[in-house]
């Protein structure tokens, strides 16, 4: 009997992921439709800042700003966003590594100023080298 019991609880504890995994959105890259097409659905989305934008994004706050207001402040009313990942598996030998830090911040600021700060947290995918 404890044998079924935990494939049952096997069992739940995967359902359960999977319907985490399904329920969670993530889109590396800015893509309008998806965000139209997310709007009340209460599926949480983490939203990735492209590293072709960290530079633009890390140079000044208002372009961090712009970014914010276009991408997140404008679906956030009805588009459940849980992380904005700056950046994507970024390596110290990128060119474009330096503005990573600077972009994050940036980033930080402009969703805290939009009033989403308790709810959108600010991170960075890593390459895990696990390949």
């Amino acid at each position: 009997m404890a044998k079924s019991n935990l494939a049952s609880n096997f069992i739940f504890m995967a359902s359960t992921m999977l319907l985490f995994a399904l329920l969670m959105a993530s889109l590396h890259t800015t893509n309008q439709d998806a965000l139209q097409a997310l709007r009340g659905s209460n599926i949480e989305v983490m939203l990735g800042v492209p590293n072709t934008d960290l530079e633009r994004v890390a140079a000044s706050q208002a372009n961090a700003n712009t970014w914010v207001k276009n991408n997140v402040r404008n679906y956030a009313d009805n588009v459940k966003f849980r992380y904005i990942a700056v950046g994507n598996e970024v390596k110290p030998s990128d060119s474009f590594a330096k503005f990573l830090f600077p972009a994050m911040q940036n980033i930080r600021i402009a969703i805290v100023a939009a009033g989403l700060g308790n709810q959108i947290k600010v991170s960075t995918a890593i390459d895990n080298g696990a390949w």
